[in-house]
């Protein structure tokens, strides 16, 4: 099968060189607020009941906030699972979507590794707001630990959310309880993506993350004088490889998040929460488990051969590849964190 919002410069610079966490990590991630705790499941699925209330990345994760987590913490790495944050797959021309992230140096103290984001040509200056591919699980997972220790140079990659013993790749590994930035769970995803407490006719849940029953179009992006991103009439999602002739180059199937968005109703793909391509762009990870280490995919991805991302459908692991070390070219993450 094969953003989020960064904060201006200088308050990413103060994010990553303070020693001690800051509340600016919430300035690096733009979240929205997923009320009506206590809301019954869906029928039709089982899926989406939470007891509190979250918020929730409202987009997956950008090249621009993992180059800015690599910087941190992975331009000498500690251990191979720090080493392995990045993989070749980022930056090689054979592989899709294309090069993503390049790394320059060798990793030492006299010379350490150098992270950077790839140019598009087609997406110009919105590269760095393309979503991270190529991430398995544990990347994720100690992306949210990091962000639980304060997103800085010197932030625990290994405690925090998530307890990852000896450099842990693979396994289940339970939530801390007191976890402040997580891997969403299969039901806090699901109530992002179609729970509606203002639904027409009732609080229910949308056959679509995109806000609605009726499928969304696979369909692409307007770009105006090179550079503004026109979203096309709602519902519309990047899946079933409408940039099909673009993989590999330039990382042309990733869209840049929340190009289907627009404050015009008309061209408004968000999700009833007001989030980001959960209908399609990539694969996200989530803390839902199969067998004793297969994790759950949600959403659908910019992938050829897909239906349009219904509910009910989309919902993978096994042959999608959910073992927690598996990383592709359409699978990515967005993170929750407390109200």
């Amino acid at each position: 099968m094969k953003t989020l919002k960064l904060c201006a410069a200088p308050i990413l610079t103060a994010l990553i060189m303070s020693s001690t966490p800051t509340l600016a990590q919430e300035h690096f991630i733009e979240t929205v607020l997923v009320n009506a705790p206590g809301n019954p499941a869906d029928q039709m699925t089982g899926y989406g009941a939470v007891n509190a209330a979250f918020k929730i990345s409202k987009s997956e994760i950008t090249l621009e906030q993992y180059v800015a987590f690599l910087n941190a913490i992975a331009a000498v790495p500690k251990h191979p699972a720090i080493s392995d944050l990045w993989a070749t797959e980022m930056m090689s021309e054979k592989e899709d979507p294309g090069p993503l992230i390049s790394r320059s140096g060798s990793g030492t103290a006299q010379d350490p590794y150098r992270y950077a984001i790839a140019p598009s040509t087609l997406w110009g200056p919105h590269a760095g707001k393309r979503p991270v591919a190529w991430v398995t699980w544990f990347d994720a997972a100690r992306f949210a630990n990091w962000m639980h220790n304060g997103a800085t140079a010197n932030a625990d990659t290994e405690s925090g959310a998530y307890p990852l013993i000896n450099y842990q790749t693979k396994g289940t590994v339970a939530r801390n309880p007191d976890a402040r930035w997580w891997i969403p769970s299969e039901n806090e995803w699901y109530k992002a993506a179609y729970f509606d407490p203002n639904k027409t006719g009732g609080a229910g849940y949308w056959s679509y993350p995109t806000r609605s029953d009726t499928p969304p179009r696979d369909v692409r992006l307007t770009l105006r004088d090179g550079h503004k991103i026109i979203a096309p009439p709602a519902p519309a999602a990047n899946f079933n490889e409408v940039y099909g002739e673009l993989r590999r180059k330039n990382g042309g199937v990733l869209t840049p998040v929340c190009a289907y968005a627009s404050e015009e109703p008309r061209l408004d793909s968000r999700g009833p929460w007001g989030t980001c391509d959960q209908a399609g762009s990539l694969w996200e990870w989530t803390e839902g488990t199969y067998g004793p280490q297969n994790k759950i995919v949600r959403g659908g991805s910019w992938g050829p051969g897909l239906t349009p991302p219904l509910k009910t459908k989309h919902r993978d692991y096994g042959l999608m590849g959910t073992d927690g070390f598996y990383r592709d070219d359409d699978t990515g993450f967005r993170l929750a964190t407390r109200p």
